[in-house]
């Protein structure tokens, strides 16, 4: 077999167990609590896509969320990101880059590994 063809394939394996991490995690009962009202939240409370699928979460996946706002350049932070989508569409919409603050370690691997999956590389 080819040497890219091999490495092809390596690339997939890897995508798909990343996949069934961010998968089985997110499967997983965990609590965080919002700074608004010490409302429960958790690893479903934020939809994001994983690659061309969405998993759903609580809170719906908006992607025209930017729409309409000048972000082609700019430097964008989101305080208490979750699992960090609200960052990724940012980063979609044109940011050169942009930072996605979480206090639980838990959402910061995640949505690292998340980052991982959809090659998203100006996103932290």
């Amino acid at each position: 077999m080819p040497r890219a063809k091999l490495i092809q394939e390596a690339v997939k394996e890897l995508d798909e167990k990343i996949l069934a991490i961010i998968k089985e995690s997110l499967a997983e009962s965990t609590e965080s609590y919002s700074g608004l009202n010490e409302t429960v939240t958790g690893n479903a409370y934020q939809s994001v896509m994983l690659g061309e699928t969405e998993a759903r979460g609580f809170r719906k996946r908006d992607s025209k969320l930017f729409a309409g706002v000048p972000m082609l350049n700019a430097r964008f932070v989101d305080l208490g990101c979750n699992l960090g989508e609200k960052t990724r569409l940012a980063s979609l919409a044109g940011a050169a880059f942009a930072e996605g603050v979480e206090f639980e370690e838990f959402f910061v691997r995640i949505g690292g590994l998340i980052n991982v999956l959809n090659r998203i590389t100006n996103v932290s």
